[in-house]
């Protein structure tokens, strides 16, 4: 259980961790260098879930060390099965993490909603250099 508080409001007591795979974990379904030392950190304070179509039939080989439940949903109406995934746990216990639009209807019930864009989902070419996030997390 991780305990927050944000802007002085009601504490949160979020369990669950859920994140979209492609677009917010992996590019092109190749998991970014940066995320499995992370998710092993939070596996300590939160139950890790990862949600994916999986369309390029690589995200369950690269999250075998990681420490998560991965579940492959079907291609069809991802935004009403991440919703489902959702509500069969406590939505107000959940924190997810998500970039695209079949990410919006889980986004609008979880306790704390993270809307996030990599490489893969920008229309525009980046303020900062190329190649590089502002944190450095090579694109």
């Amino acid at each position: 259980m991780l305990e927050i508080v944000i802007s002085g409001d009601t504490a949160l007591g979020l369990q669950h961790l859920i994140l979209d795979y492609n677009g917010t974990l992996a590019c092109d379904s190749e998991l970014l260098a940066v995320v499995k030392p992370r998710l092993d950190d939070l596996s300590r304070h939160l139950d890790i879930h990862i949600l994916t179509a999986d369309s390029f039939g690589k995200a369950r080989t690269a999250l075998a060390e990681v420490p998560c439940d991965l579940t492959v949903l079907p291609a069809e109406d991802q935004a009403a099965g991440k919703l489902r995934y959702v509500a069969q746990l406590d939505p107000s216990q959940v924190v997810y993490i998500g970039n695209g639009r079949n990410d919006r209807l889980a986004l609008e019930v979880a306790a704390l909603a993270i809307a996030v864009i990599q490489a893969e989902g920008r229309p525009f070419r980046p303020w900062w250099s190329p190649g590089k996030c502002p944190d450095g997390v090579s694109l």
